[in-house]
């Protein structure tokens, strides 16, 4: 049943209303509100269909779409919004999910993102998942999929590159992530490739730690680290990345390449991207001389 413009506006607050009273004699959450320029009700399937700048919000919550589709219960809860055509979701006005579909599970408070989905907050921005689920109970995005992560270190140059006054940006490849906005954490798990403006590095498992502006601040690395630049690599079990002091810690294990050279034994090795130099403590290394003899030097 189609109904004209005014009553179509009537209809949709007088469900938003309904269902803000429910949840104040509940102590629930506060009500969803919906605006469109059209609205088609079939009160047999209990079902809104809203088209035209369709926007749906709460206190924190905004949801804009072409289309949207509302399901509601028996007692006129909306239990699952439908969104197709340039969705777009914000959280806190500084978090902004977009995708081709979206569907957002009401009761459980879960809304996922279909269609090439794209995650931003602030400068950082997340592309390529299959999709990007956000979780408002825990304040948590997860993208599933292979996704490329690119964050901006605002306070760290690129010295000894093409461009030495350039910030430096960093992107993280990997197979899951978690983004939990509460810690300002993110969590990349499977075949992580973590590629700076200087640099390589790849590993199992990368936490990176952010500021209350979403700057990052350190990259924790663990399971199989690689770090490799031109002709050099170190590797290890456990690395971190300070972005502040612009330095990668490897510990575990450690051992580093230098062409056919070779360093084992250490507790530590230390790289300055800054100046592509590594240091290292109580390790043993194994030099080539260009007539192919070795040596051993004990530092």
């Amino acid at each position: 049943m189609k109904y004209p413009g005014h009553l179509c506006l009537f209809l949709a607050l007088a469900t938003v209303v309904c269902q803000s009273q429910v949840a104040d004699e509940k102590f629930g959450p506060p009500p969803i509100e919906v605006r469109s320029e059209t609205m088609d009700f079939d009160l047999q399937a209990q079902r809104c269909d809203y088209a035209g700048n369709v926007e749906v919000t709460d206190e924190k919550f905004t949801l804009r779409a072409d289309r949207v589709s509302a399901f509601l219960d028996d007692d006129s809860q909306i239990t699952n919004i439908e969104a197709e055509g340039n969705v777009v979701i914000l959280q806190d006005n500084d978090k902004e999910v977009t995708g081709g579909r979206a569907i957002y599970n009401a009761i459980e408070n879960i809304a996922t993102l279909y269609d090439d989905p794209k995650l931003t907050f602030g400068e950082n921005s997340a592309a390529g998942a299959v999709r990007i689920v956000f979780d408002r109970n825990n304040n948590l995005f997860k993208a599933i999929g292979r996704t490329t992560w690119t964050v901006h270190h605002n306070e760290t140059r690129g010295e000894g590159t093409a461009d030495p006054m350039a910030p430096v940006t960093t992107t993280i490849v990997a197979d899951d992530t978690d983004f939990d906005m509460a810690e300002k954490i993110c969590t990349f798990v499977g075949d992580v490739q973590v590629k700076d403006t200087r640099f390589e590095l790849t590993n199992e498992t990368t936490v990176a730690h952010m500021d209350d502006g979403f700057q990052v601040k350190r990259i924790i690395c663990t399971g199989s680290v690689v770090i490799s630049l031109a002709e050099k690599k170190a590797t290890s079990g456990r690395a971190i990345y300070d972005v502040v002091d612009d330095e990668v810690t490897l510990t575990e294990e450690p051992e580093v390449f230098f062409g056919k050279n070779h360093g084992t034994g250490g507790t530590l090795v230390v790289y300055h991207p800054k100046t592509g130099k590594f240091h290292s403590r109580d390790m043993t290394w194994s030099i080539y001389r260009t007539a192919g003899d070795e040596r051993f030097l004990d530092p």
